[in-house]
Parts: structure tokens; sequence; C-alpha cells
């Protein structure tokens, strides 16, 4: 119908990717094609492991095009996790980005690169079938702890049609821009699906694009409606009071619970109200506020226009002003058809006719529902709803971990983080456990955000999945530290190659802790200009790439990358030291340290920053409000540069210095292969 028209605009702020509708559709029915040539049928299962790029909306309509049933997967599960996901959905295909996990198996594997040339071939025919059909399968955490294949039909998407007027006021001449990721199903739905069926136009932030790149491109762009999560709203927030964004209506938010604190300070930073939605992965959302209706203060808005939904109570539905469970009608068209071959789990969540969602709410005579929380524990956090169970069971099997209890937080206004208290004979979480949170990614599936070691007593924790993995941990822990500084390259590859004996070791004794040492202790406090520093330290640009390039092969042949051309600024390392070392009170020093590497050597962040500092606490479940305090202060300066000096009259003179057990001297970057033959003396020196 609008052959011509943007459909799609991957943003970045150099320009844009722009797909029209004729492209779009002809990528879709080529891709349909290639599936069918490689020898699928309608009805066949296809497993998606495909990153954050235009390719996983392509895939997953061109599968659903010609019949089949995608299995959408988050980028963050590991090749066990992903194992679990094949044997109980037995799919036909795997379709896989390199960078994602995935185990041996005999299935056949598309590449990307296969993938992509797929786009030319000659457009499919539409497969028509009955619109109750199997169309995707998405997976939800259940209570059980574990991920429940979820079946929806080809007429969910009529379903969403309720949401184009009751939720987003959405018109073909809107440009919609999503802040997720194009693997996140809220993006799919909301972000692209959507204003597609209206002939909108979608905007997608590159891969690449930072949270405060987004305010320009809303406005560089001429973004009508905005859609995120709750928490990128609050980061968006953060240091500006105003935004300027003359062509957006209004904001979208579902996924977790939008405060009334964080609406209004939308409204007074940009004049435009947020709309909140309700759902869940069994069914699309369904109740919401619009711009027809606005949710008063404090709700979550009303039933969507053509869905039964009622407050059941032990008798069935209840009164309004009578709270109860919160339930959709089973003749919903955005409900699930039911768990994979799990016909007892379905039954298991209706009450006669309605589908029970596990949240309580209350109805007023308006219409407009208040949610009450659970009536389970399920948590929710950035938007992605969890079972403890799933996350305890996880993390159960690690040695080091005694017995562990998982729940969420509220850790300051209108932001929680899944927090894991944890028994055993040290206080340092399990290096596999938390590197992932450091790597620069968007995350897209919920993990222990923070760690808490608890002087317990065993037996004493509730909810403790330890009794179940039958296993003993060790308990002679072995101190190493850490002499590093943020700057350094050769300390990330350091510590890259220790991670990397670490996980071959999981049962290593060394519980690290990290010390300042300062590599340009002169360094104006406000940093210097890189160009600046390179002219004055290698004689300029030229002369520096020489004395790097043994650094960058270093660091490729450890799996990591250096960029060193994206750092814009040399910052003194001081409140960088300062941020690490309460981070080691805050019980994420290690986390932090990966942190500060990642910021300043993949994304050129300025780590002297306190803004920069205080983001990157936050990341990690710490009070960024409380670190940019106590970097505005002189807390901790002192001790910092004399611990620095401590290590310097000590002898050392280059980092990274690893001390093992207060006595041996690491010095340098050394392999992976000479950390497992350290381990291992020492657990036999134990043993002797």
């Amino acid at each position: 119908m609008w052959p011509d028209k943007v459909a799609l605009a991957i943003l970045r702020p150099s320009g844009a990717e722009r797909w029209s509708y004729a492209r779009l559709r002809a990528a879709i029915l080529g891709t349909a094609t290639g599936l069918l040539r490689a020898g699928l049928a309608p009805g066949d299962r296809v497993l998606m492991r495909l990153g954050n790029t235009v390719e996983f909306p392509i895939a997953y309509l061109g599968a659903i095009a010609a019949g089949m049933v995608p299995i959408l997967t988050s980028s963050q599960l590991t090749a066990p996790e992903v194992a679990g996901i094949i044997d109980t959905t037995d799919p036909r295909l795997i379709l896989r980005a390199s960078d994602f996990a995935c185990p041996e198996t005999n299935i056949p594997i598309l590449d990307a690169p296969a993938l992509h040339a797929m786009r030319d071939l000659p457009a499919a025919e539409w497969h028509m079938g009955d619109p109750d059909r199997t169309a995707y399968i998405v997976h939800t955490s259940g209570t059980s702890g574990l991920p429940r294949a979820v079946c929806h039909a080809h007429r969910a998407i009529w379903a969403r049609r309720m949401m184009h007027q009751d939720w987003y006021g959405l018109r073909a001449e809107d440009r919609m821009c999503h802040a997720g990721a194009f693997n996140w199903t809220f993006t799919l739905g909301t972000g692209l699906l959507d204003p597609w069926t209206v002939g909108a136009t979608a905007l997608i932030p590159a891969r690449e694009v930072t949270l405060a790149q987004i305010p320009l491109l809303l406005k560089r762009y001429d973004a009508t409606l905005f859609a995120a999560a709750p928490g990128i709203y609050r980061k968006l927030l953060k240091n500006d009071t105003k935004l300027s964004l003359p062509h957006l209506r209004h904001g979208l938010s579902a996924g977790e619970k939008l405060s009334d604190t964080l609406r209004q300070t939308w409204q007074d930073a940009t004049g435009t109200p947020i709309h909140e939605a309700f759902g869940l992965s069994e069914c699309s959302t369904f109740i919401s506020g619009s711009p027809d209706h606005p949710a008063t203060p404090g709700t979550i808005g009303r039933p969507q226009r053509g869905r039964r939904v009622a407050i059941i109570g032990a008798d069935g539905p209840v009164s309004t002003g009578e709270d109860g469970t919160i339930a959709v009608h089973r003749s919903d068209p955005g409900l699930m058809l039911g768990y994979l071959d799990a016909p007892e789990a379905t039954a298991d969540k209706f009450a006669d006719e309605w589908f029970l969602t596990g949240d309580q709410g209350m109805m007023d005579d308006d219409g407009q529902i208040t949610c009450l929380g659970r009536v389970d524990d399920m948590m929710n956090a950035g938007g992605f709803r969890v079972s403890p169970i799933e996350v305890e069971t996880a993390l159960a099997p690690y040695p080091g971990i005694g017995e562990i209890a998982v729940t969420d937080i509220e850790v300051k206004e209108d932001a929680r983080v899944i927090m894991a208290f944890y028994t055993g004979p040290r206080r340092s979480i399990p290096q596999t456990l938390t590197r992932s949170r450091s790597n620069g990614l968007r995350p897209t599936r919920p993990r222990a955000a923070t760690y808490m070691w608890m002087r317990c007593p065993p037996g004493r924790m509730a909810n403790s999945c330890a009794a179940r993995c039958g296993r003993s941990t060790r308990t002679s822990m072995v101190k190493l530290d850490i002499i590093s500084d943020p700057i350094c390259p050769w300390c990330y590859i350091g510590k890259t190659l220790l991670d990397q004996a670490l996980d071959q070791r999981p049962d290593h004794p060394f519980e690290i802790e990290w010390h300042p040492f300062q590599l340009n202790p002169e360094m104006p406090a406000e940093g210097m200009d890189r160009t600046a520093y390179l002219e004055a330290k290698f004689g300029g640009r030229d002369g520096a790439a020489r004395a790097y390039e043994p650094v960058l092969e270093r660091a490729e042949a450890a799996g990591l990358t250096i960029d060193f051309a994206v750092i814009q600024r040399t910052p003194n390392t001081l409140d960088a030291h300062r941020t690490l070392h309460w981070a080691g009170i805050e019980q994420c020093q290690d986390r932090m340290a990966m942190a500060l590497f990642a910021a300043y050597f993949y994304e050129g962040r300025d780590i002297g920053d306190h803004e920069v500092l205080a983001d990157l606490a936050d990341t990690l479940g710490m009070d960024g409000a409380v670190i940019r305090r106590l970097l505005g202060s002189d807390a901790d300066r002192d001790s910092i540069q004399a611990r620095d000096t401590q290590f310097r009259e000590m002898g050392i003179t280059g980092v990274p210095t690893f001390i093992v057990g207060g006595e041996h001297a690491v010095p340098g970057c050394q392999p992976a292969e000479l950390w497992c033959k350290v381990i291992d003396d020492l657990a036999a020196a134990a043993d002797a």
C-alpha cells in the first residue's frame, strides 16, 4: 500500500539507514524463499540466535510468511541454556549470529551472511491458513525456575490493533522511535510491527548509539512517539531537566511499573505525557492509558476496547473496589495458545474461562485498574519478569556459593535490581557470573545485577538451591591483589587472561581485591586532550600507533576489543580509583574494574568525569547520586594517594602487578596457562 514510504530508519547521529516498505517486503519474502529452499516446510520451528540488527525482524517475519514458527531467544543465554530450549522446542533450523552462544548440535545452522543473501531471492507466496495455528514462540520465566515456551497464534497480530488507539494513539503519519534492541519483543511489537501495520515509520537507534544520544536523534529525526522501558526514561532525565523534542506528542512505557514521579518529571522536561501499558509474555498488552483516556495517577489504565478483563477472587469475578487477580478472558486473540507440550501447566493458569496473570489488582467504577503487586514471588527489574528460582538455579552450581536467595529490591526511587544474597567461604562472587555485566552490551535478559555475601549459618537462608546441587565448596581462600590503573591497556588484557584461567578453574581459591596505581599521577585534574597527550608521550598519533601495535595484537589474541581511536581524552584516574574503592565496599569491585576498562577502551568515555563514573555505578546497582556527591567531596582522596605511594615504595614501577597470597608478585600480562598452573599448584599445596 505504501511501497515508496520509509518503513524503517536505523538512526545514527551521522545519518540513517532507510528501508522503504517495498524493500522491506522484498527482503522478508526473499528470506521466506530462502528458508523454504533450505528444506523447511510450514509448521517447522526455527530457533533464532540473532542480534540487535535489522536481520532479526526480517528473519522473524520471513519465517512467519513461509508458515514456519520462529522461536525467539535472549542474546544472553549460555550454550547449556540454549541446549535446554533446543530439547523442549525441537527446531529444524538454527539462525545464528557468530557471537551468540549455541551448543554443539546436529541441527543445521544458518549464519548471518547466508541469511543476508536470502534477501535478494524471488519473493515467496504468503502461507495462508488457520489464524489459530502457531505463529511464534517466546519464553517466559516460570515459578518452577524453568523457562516456559509460550506459543502464540497468527491471530495475535489482530489483538495488537486494540493498542493502536487505546495505548498509542497511532497514526499513519507517525514516526515511532523505540529505544530498545531489534531482538527484544517489546521493540519487535511496539517499535516495528504496530507502526508497519498502519503504514507509519519505525525509528530504531543503531546498536552503537548511546543513551545520551537518543534525545538528539528524537529531535533530528522528528519522532512523534517514543517508546521505552521506565529505566530508559529515568536515565535520559538524569542530567537533563529540559529536553527539546518539538515533534513528540507523547511517550509510551511498558515492561515494569512507571511511577507517578517519573511520569511527572518527563512531563516537566518535555511538555509531553507518558502512557503506560500492562501485559505479559502470555498476552500482549491489554490494559493501558492513552491520549484519549489517560490513566488516573496511581493506576495502569483501562482495559482496551475489545478486551474482556476482570478482577478474579476465590469465587470468580469480584465487584469494583474489591481486590483480586487481574485476569483476561480465554477468548482474547492476544492470549497464548498455551505452553508448549505442557497442558497441565497451561491449565494451572486458568480459573474457568479466565487466564490469571498473577498480578493483584483492583478496578474502580471508571474501569481504571490499580496494580497491587504479585501473588507469587516473580520479580521485575529493567522490564523483565523472572523467577527467583530461575536465577538461584543458575547460580547454585558454582563453587564458592553455599546457600542462595534471590529477590528484586528497590535501590532508589523508580529503580529495582535483582539481588543475590549468598553464603560461602568468600565474599567475591565467581568471576564467570559477573564479567558479562561490563562488556558494554545492552542486556536483554535479567541476571543478578548485584551480589551480597551473608554471614549466615548453614540452612538459614530461604529459597536455597545449594542442597539440590550436592556439592562441597573450597574453604581455603587465597588473596589475589591486583595493582592496576583503569587506563592501562595491559591491565585490561592481563585481567582478561586471568579471567580465562578462572573460567577454566571455576573452583579457584582467589579472593580478588583491586588497588590503585596512577600511570600519570601528575595529570591535571580535568585530564588532557588525547591528541595533546599522544603528542607529548609518543610524538603524535603515528608514534602512538607504533607503540600500541603490540597491545592490539595481544588484545586480539585474548579475544578482547580495544579501540584507541574512540578515546578523546586522557583522564586523571584518581576519581576512578576512588569509585573502584567504593565499589569494593558495595561488593562489586571486580565488575566496576571491568566496567571502567570497557568504558574507556571500547566506548571512549572519559572515566575522569564524575557523571560517567556515577552512571557506571548506577549500572552496577550502586547509588549513582551518592557516588556523585562523594566525588564532589574529598572523601578517600588522601587514602587512595597514600596507597598508590605505598606500592611505589614497595618497588612496584609498572602495572599490572598481581600479588598472590600477600607474598608472590606476578608482574605484567601473563597467559591464562600460567594462571592455571598457579591455581593447580595452590590446590596441590592445599591438599598436601
